[in-house]
């Protein structure tokens, strides 16, 4: 991120005293990893768009409300949580495979090219598993895995406690792995 905490709270300051064009700044700082993290929750592409637009409206409308002895990004993405929730609750969520220019890579792309072939798949597979998960247990794996939360950051951003944080994140690594192990025995029984 190429501002510190300290900053954005300083554009949050400045933003507050009047300049409101310096939310720009927050935005384009923040742009790519909402979407992308809201894009992870829901599914669609779209709605994503929308959901990633209303959460810098609610930001921007509660930024006077944002308690700066907190990290700023914990903050934002909890608002983005809970609109992301708020969709997920009036309409089912869309089950779509991940796009690929999403940089969702969970296994590293270097190597031969069979390597990278390989893990690529598996990637896929994780990617496609990871949708499979009820959205409980994909927001903390996205959180944890992907946003790089720790379990306080995680529970502040839930509105939860530490203790609830572990063992969604216990349920859910078991739910996918026991969701690839699946895939791979299906896979493999094809051959």
């Amino acid at each position: 991120m190429p501002y510190s905490d300290t900053e954005l709270s300083d554009f949050i300051s400045t933003i507050l005293s009047g300049e409101v064009g310096k939310f720009r700044i927050i935005v384009e700082v923040f742009q790519n990893p909402v979407f992308n993290f809201v894009y992870r929750i829901i599914g669609d592409r779209e709605e994503a768009k929308d959901i990633a637009q209303e959460t810098f409206l609610k930001v921007y409308k509660s930024l006077g409300q944002y308690d700066h002895a907190y990290k700023f990004s914990s903050w934002l993405f909890r608002i983005a949580t809970t609109v992301s929730i708020s969709y997920l609750r009036k309409k089912k969520p869309i089950f779509l495979p991940f796009d690929e220019g999403l940089h969702y890579d969970m296994v590293s792309p270097r190597g031969s090219p069979e390597e990278v072939c390989e893990n690529h798949e598996t990637s896929s597979q994780i990617q496609e598993a990871m949708l499979l998960l009820p959205s409980k247990y994909r927001l903390v794996l996205v959180l944890k895995y992907i946003n790089e939360f720790s379990c306080q950051e995680i529970a502040k951003t839930l509105d939860t406690n530490v203790k609830n944080v572990e063992t969604s994140l216990y349920r859910g690594r078991k739910m996918l792995a026991a969701s690839l192990t699946q895939n791979f025995r299906n896979k493999r029984y094809k051959r």
